[in-house]
């Protein structure tokens, strides 16, 4: 009885410490196209692995820390989807999501050159 009463308090604890909300950024991407490519695009991307719908804050921000865009999407279970598509400029972006739970929301960055998407970047 004793080891059943530990083992669920300890499953307990590791749910509560994953399920605390959480702020995932991505690393930067150069905002212009390289030579040869006509258009570049950044994607902020979320994908929601829960049972349940989830909201996500997500953001794309300039390397000098400023929000280019920001917005709050719903998620229904086991659903992508991406907040927005910024096309040019100058400088570095990336993205970060507010998320409640990182373990059921995994988000990440596109960079799409010419409509073929050529960098992936996981939001940690």
């Amino acid at each position: 009885m004793k080891k059943m009463v530990v083992l669920t308090l300890l499953a307990i604890s590791i749910y509560s410490v994953g399920a605390s909300s959480a702020t995932l950024k991505t690393g930067p991407v150069a905002a212009a196209k390289p030579p040869g490519i006509t258009n570049r695009g950044i994607r902020c991307v979320a994908q929601n692995f829960s049972p349940k719908p989830v909201s996500v804050l997500g953001q794309v921000v300039g390397g000098d820390g400023a929000v280019l865009f920001e917005k709050t999407i719903s998620l229904e279970s086991e659903h992508t989807d991406y907040v927005q598509s910024i096309y040019g400029g100058s400088g570095f972006r990336y993205c970060r999501f507010a998320v409640a739970n990182k373990n059921l929301v995994k988000a990440w960055l596109e960079v799409e050159d010419d409509s073929s998407t050529s960098v992936v970047l996981e939001a940690k």
